[in-house]
C-alpha cells in the first residue's frame, strides 16, 4: 500500500512536468503562417430597438354633403293659339258649281253645267194642256257655294248682327227696260251626294223633294236693262232654329236655286255663269 502511493505520486509529478514542457514549447514556437482561409468573426447585428409606436388618431374626414343639384322644374311651353285674323270688310265666294236644268220640254235630258250662261225662265207650263209639251220650257238655275274653300272665312260665332249677304249676278242685258222679271231665290238643303253640273232636268225631277224643295229666301224684281244684279239673300244664312238644327242646312255650303215667278211679264232672263269672266258671287259684307 505504501509502495503504491509512492508510485502514484511519482507518476503525477512526471505528468505535470510533461504538461509544463508542452506549454512552454507551444509558447516559444514561431507562429506558422496561416494556410487556410482566415476566420472572419462577424459581429452580431445590433438588436433592432423597437421604435416607439405613435398612435395618432386622425379624425375621420368630415363627409362633405354634396347637395344634389337643384333641377329646375320643366315648364311645358305655353302653346298660344294662332292669332285670330281680324274680319275683313267683305268676303267674296265664287260658286263651286253652277248650272241650269230644264224641268220639262225637249231639252230636259241635256247637261248645261259647262255653259258660260245661266238661263232662268218660268216657261208656259201653266197654259199647257195635260199631256202636251210646253211651248216654252221651265228652267231653274242652281249655284253651289262652299264656304270652307276660303280658309280665312270667319266661322258663325264671328258673324255680326248687321252683316249683309248678297248674291251678285251679271245679267245678259236686254235693250227693253220694260222686260221685267220677278226672280225667286231658294236655299236648298246641303248636298254631298251628287254633282249639279252633271245633272239633267230628268235627274233633277227624280231626286226626292227633301233634297230639292228648300226654303224661300227672297223675291226681287229685275229690269231688262240691269247689267249688275244684287239680290239680298241674308235670310238664307239665318234660317229658323228648327231648320238649322235639322242638319240639312250647315254652314260649310250654301246651295241656291233661281226661279222666275209665273207672274213675271217676261218669261225669263240669262245670267253669266262661273265659266265666264263675270261669275256669280256670294258676298258677305261685315263693314259698318
Amino acid at each position: 500500500l505504501i509502495i503504491g502511493g509512492i508510485v502514484a505520486l511519482v507518476l503525477v509529478k512526471k505528468a505535470e512536468k510533461i504538461y509544463h514542457d508542452a506549454f512552454v514549447y507551444e509558447t516559444e514556437a514561431p507562429s506558422a503562417a496561416p494556410t487556410g482561409t482566415p476566420t472572419i468573426f462577424t459581429s452580431p447585428a445590433p438588436s433592432a430597438v423597437a421604435k416607439p409606436t405613435f398612435s395618432v388618431k386622425t379624425p375621420p374626414p368630415t363627409a362633405t354633403s354634396t347637395a344634389s343639384p337643384t333641377i329646375a322644374p320643366t315648364v311645358s311651353p305655353t302653346i298660344s293659339p294662332a292669332p285670330t285674323k281680324g274680319l275683313a270688310d267683305s268676303y267674296q265666294l265664287a260658286p263651286k258649281e253652277d248650272t241650269y236644268v230644264f224641268i220639262d220640254g225637249p231639252e230636259n235630258g241635256r247637261i248645261f253645267g259647262r255653259e258660260n250662261t245661266l238661263l232662268v225662265q218660268h216657261g208656259s207650263r201653266a197654259s199647257t194642256k195635260p199631256g202636251q209639251v210646253p211651248e216654252i220650257p221651265t228652267a231653274f238655275g242652281i249655284l253651289k257655294f262652299v264656304l270652307t274653300d276660303d280658309p280665312d272665312f270667319p266661322q258663325r260665332d264671328r258673324w255680326t248682327p248687321n252683316m249683309g249677304v248678297t248674291l251678285q249676278l251679271s245679267q245678259v242685258v236686254n235693250a227693253d227696260e220694260d222686260d221685267v222679271v220677278n226672280i225667286d231665290v231658294y236655299r236648298m238643303p246641303n248636298n254631298y251626294d251628287f254633282i249639279y253640273e252633271s245633272m239633267t232636268g230628268v235627274d233633277y225631277t227624280t231626286i226626292s223633294k227633301s233634297s230639292t224643295d228648300g226654303v224661300h229666301v227672297t223675291r226681287q224684281t229685275i229690269l231688262g236693262t240691269d247689267k249688275d244684279v244684287e239680290l239680298d239673300v241674308r235670310s238664307a244664312l239665318f234660317l229658323s232654329d228648327d231648320r238649322m238644327s235639322s242638319g240639312l242646312y250647315k254652314d260649310d255650303q250654301v246651295v241656291l236655286r233661281l226661279e222666275i215667278n209665273d207672274s213675271s211679264p217676261r218669261e225669263g232672263n240669262t245670267f253669266r255663269s262661273r265659266e265666264s269672266n263675270q261669275p256669280p258671287l256670294l258676298v258677305f259684307n261685315f263693314g259698318a
